[in-house]
């Protein structure tokens, strides 16, 4: 995010993309954090869950937070509305899922 010139506001509508990358911490940053980042107007946030490769995407930003939440495999194509050129499948990045051992 960047800051203004005038004591360091963030403005959110400015982000193409936020991108967490959660692994204990995905309740925290589906819930709490998204709620943040809707407060600043960030109109697009990605949450990948490092064990399972699945990307939780975060758009529409509304009145009440997002309007459109959607799951993906690491297989399919991840488009950013604002960044075409940043298109990708985490599966061609050679990126595996975490197997539970327990």
């Amino acid at each position: 995010m960047e800051a203004d010139d005038a004591g360091g506001r963030w403005h959110g509508a400015t982000v193409k993309l936020a991108i967490e990358v959660a692994d204990g911490s995905v309740g925290y940053d589906t819930g709490r954090k998204i709620s943040i980042y809707a407060a600043f107007g960030v109109r697009e946030v990605w949450v990948v869950h490092a064990p399972t490769l699945v990307t939780r995407i975060f758009r529409r930003l509304g009145a009440e937070g997002y309007t459109l939440v959607t799951d993906h495999e690491a297989s399919e194509l991840l488009t950013p509305v604002l960044a075409l050129e940043l298109a990708v499948r985490l599966s061609d990045l050679g990126l595996l899922p975490i197997k539970d051992e327990s």
